[in-house]
């Protein structure tokens, strides 16, 4: 990774994913990115690349250790 710069992975939530699947890469990156700045305040701003994939069949599964830290994450 480049110096100042990183990488972040956004997922939607299930509730979301269908709508989401007929949108363009441009409108699902702008709408899971806004809703992103809650938890990574001026990840908009920053964001100079958004790649997008779309998996109509699979949900990503967070391990163990990702859950004990959820609660955490969630009140910041």
């Amino acid at each position: 990774m480049p110096p100042g710069r990183g990488l972040i992975s956004l997922f939607a939530s299930p509730y979301a994913s269908a709508r989401l699947l007929a949108g363009t890469d441009e409108e699902i990156a702008s709408e899971i990115g806004a809703h992103a700045e809650r938890y990574l305040p001026g990840l908009t701003e920053a964001t100079r690349t958004a790649l997008v994939a779309r998996w109509p069949h699979g949900l990503p599964e967070a391990q163990p250790a990702a859950l004990r830290l959820r609660r955490d994450f969630l009140q910041r």
